[in-house]
């Protein structure tokens, strides 16, 4: 029992020594990576695979939608968030940068009744017909603006 202890404890050590090291060489031993769920996760694997190249800092990668990923990064669950801004505040504590342009669009099967009406659609008209709505996972952010798709 004394033994596999002291042998607990020498694993321990060396955890620390390596995290030690890794934190000398200017690498975090782990990043909490949060995305949007509009972000194809597929696309951060070589930027990984680069990353493990060069440093064992372990990764941990979670999937948010709309607000949630930003209200992660502010309440300090987030380390990097990949998302798109329209749901960021402007802080002096966050440094950002643009990857990407987002567009979004409504779409509806070509026999759907919604092609007769005129263009461009009026939010109006957009709420006669049904819409599919995706949950914020956001829980204490406010939405800043709400959509209806048709």
């Amino acid at each position: 029992m004394l033994l596999e202890r002291g042998r607990v404890l020498l694993e321990a050590a060396d955890k620390l020594t390596t995290d030690a090291e890794a934190l000398s060489r200017g690498w975090e031993t782990h990043l909490t990576i949060v995305t949007e769920a509009l972000v194809p996760t597929p696309d951060l694997f070589p930027l990984i695979e680069k990353l493990a190249t060069k440093s064992n800092t372990q990764l941990s990668i979670i999937t948010e939608v709309l607000a949630g990923a930003w209200e992660r990064l502010e309440q300090g669950r987030a380390d990097i968030v990949v998302a798109p801004d329209m749901h960021f505040r402007s802080s002096s504590e966050i440094n950002s940068r643009k990857l990407y342009s987002v567009l979004s669009v409504y779409v509806a099967a070509p026999d759907h009744p919604i092609h007769q009406e005129p263009e461009p659609l009026s939010e109006v008209t957009r709420v006669k017909y049904r819409g599919v709505a995706v949950a914020d996972t956001a829980r204490e952010r406010p939405r800043p603006h709400r959509s209806t798709a048709g």
